[in-house]
């Protein structure tokens, strides 16, 4: 298995015109050079999607479900943040200046909008993993952290977000319970 960030090529292509794995862990590593240097805290939100019927999931099924939720991501993240395709059906967001409940409420609204805008049936859904930069992080560390959290969400079905605090991966609900953020 290769480390997050690493292209399998040098001529890696993203669809839906979005930047390539490569290229949004290039602006992870930097967003942390600049935090190390008193730069704000940020927080990044890997997101899969989970494709709503087995059965007729092909590659075109896959494709479309695809593209409606990076149309999705396109139209309801701020003009700061950046977008990127990390891997084959999974999206990230890299959020400058957002701390980690920012992240976690963001993550939630777009999870629960995205079902929403899907309606009932054949519903689109997303499995979320959230962290915060922390001080021992590097950028493999932090993709990695989350990843564990995504895996989280996964394992317990999908349609779920996970936060990875730097010692363990918890759903957000609890996360945020845990952090004091729920009033």
């Amino acid at each position: 298995e290769r480390a997050p960030g690493l292209p399998e090529s040098e001529n890696e292509e993203s669809p839906f015109d979005l930047p390539s794995r490569s290229n949004f862990c290039l602006q992870v590593r930097n967003r942390i050079a600049e935090w190390k240097r008193g730069g704000p805290k940020f927080s990044v939100i890997l997101l899969e999607v989970n494709h709503p019927d087995p059965i007729s999931n092909n590659e075109t099924t896959r494709e479309s479900a695809n593209l409606v939720v990076a149309k999705y991501l396109a139209a309801t993240i701020r003009e700061m943040d950046a977008i990127g395709h990390y891997s084959p059906g999974c999206f990230a967001l890299l959020l400058p200046t957002a701390g980690l409940a920012d992240a976690i409420r963001l993550a939630e609204r777009i999870r629960e909008g995205l079902s929403l805008t899907q309606g009932e049936r054949n519903a689109i859904t997303l499995s979320v993993g959230v962290v915060q930069v922390m001080e021992k992080d590097d950028y493999v560390w932090l993709l990695k952290r989350a990843e564990s959290a995504l895996d989280a969400a996964d394992r317990k079905g999908g349609n779920r977000a996970y936060c990875h605090d730097g010692e363990r991966c918890a759903p957000i609900t609890s996360m945020l319970e845990t952090m004091n953020y729920l009033s």
